[in-house]
């Protein structure tokens, strides 16, 4: 893959260079000397620079795609994960480098990441929805309450589905907790009476 040399607004400074190839197997001479055309993805991922360098070295993601990180997936391969995303700076620059959609795709895939965005700015930034942040905790019943717990209490399960409440193992006992009533359950979810019994409600509807 050819990429374009970056203009000079966009070159790394000496400093930057430095850090971004701390403990990687570049040296600090090569770092140096080399050509702006030249450090671009490949060169960092065959290289073992970690995101810890980017961070460290406050190069932005837009900065990174003008090199070569052309989607979210990229950046997860050098240890990006969903908590820097939690960064609310962070999270912006993704969004505006590489769109909602992608940035949701590669960042939101596990339960792990679920409990990592809940709560968090990137929630609202990225428009994630509690259904969203469910569903990857489906068979986790620990992470999904984890999640549900760092929401608004009592009024964050709008939209959600009660089979998708079950799939999580979601249950009376821990919607309590973080207070939703049968009323609201049913008012959020739309649960039916059976739905409601095996969600623990022991009165038959």
């Amino acid at each position: 893959m050819i990429h374009r040399t970056p203009s000079n607004a966009e070159r790394f400074s000496v400093k930057c260079r430095l850090i971004i190839f701390h403990n990687s197997n570049v040296n600090a001479s090569t770092a140096l000397a080399m050509p702006e055309e030249e450090i671009n993805y490949e060169f960092f991922l065959s290289n073992g620079v970690k995101a810890v360098n980017f961070i460290a070295a406050d190069v932005s993601p837009l900065q990174l795609k003008q090199r070569g990180f052309d989607s979210a997936s990229k950046m997860r391969n050098f240890g990006f994960d969903a908590l820097h995303l939690v960064n609310a700076s962070f999270c912006n620059k993704m969004l505006l480098a590489y769109g909602r959609d992608d940035v949701i795709n590669c960042f939101l895939n596990s339960p792990q990441d679920a409990v990592g965005l809940a709560g968090s700015p990137a929630v609202t930034l990225l428009k994630v929805s509690t259904t969203e942040l469910l569903q990857c905790c489906i068979g986790f019943p620990s992470h999904a309450f984890a999640v549900v717990r760092q929401l608004p209490p009592g009024c964050s399960l709008k939209g959600v589905s009660a089979s998708l409440l079950l799939d999580v193992g979601l249950r009376l006992t821990t919607l309590a907790l973080v207070g939703y009533t049968i009323e609201a359950i049913i008012e959020d979810t739309g649960a039916t009476p059976m739905e409601l019994q095996k969600l623990g409600f022991a009165k038959t509807f």
